[in-house]
């Protein structure tokens, strides 16, 4: 594809954000890795997202929330009471993510920054890069979201 000139120009814009690199997790809550999922509910015939946050550690679920939208707001606001729920200190928390919009954004960085955490990337189209969230977001797709049909996203409507 790069011979024939079909690749898309790279985005230099995110080219000195911190990129992934391999380490070895030994203990809860040194590394956390996130990402988001879509869902579907019929009874209002429109999609939802699903953020989580998992430990890599222990595979923990340590955060979740979903709504009809996610944004950088709503994914800060999800780490922050995963943080407080768990009752860690988060300076030196290593959280993986890929890309996306709600995790490059300048609210989610700082937020970051002014906790302690280091955010790191995986490379775009590599999700195997994060693979803890990618394998868990599988098993919830095969095993709740493929075989369940929703209303809603209220609980007992």
């Amino acid at each position: 594809m790069r011979e024939n000139g079909l690749l898309k120009p790279r985005n230099r814009k995110y080219a000195h954000r911190r990129r992934i690199d391999d380490r070895k997790v030994e203990r809860p809550n040194q590394m956390w890795a996130t990402d988001i999922k879509y869902g579907y509910i019929a009874g209002s015939n429109r999609a939802f997202y699903i953020i989580n946050y998992i430990d890599v550690f222990t595979r923990e679920l340590v955060g979740r929330y979903a709504d009809y939208s996610i944004n950088s707001k709503k994914a800060v606001r999800t780490l922050d009471r995963a943080i407080k729920d768990r009752g860690i200190d988060p300076r030196g928390l290593i959280l993986r993510s890929d890309n996306g919009s709600q995790y490059i954004s300048e609210e989610f960085e700082e937020y970051c920054k002014i906790k302690g955490i280091y955010h790191e990337f995986t490379h775009a189209r590599c999700p195997e890069e994060n693979g803890h969230i990618e394998a868990y977001h599988g098993i919830l797709e095969e095993e709740l979201l493929s075989r369940s049909e929703f209303d809603s996203l209220t609980l007992g409507a």
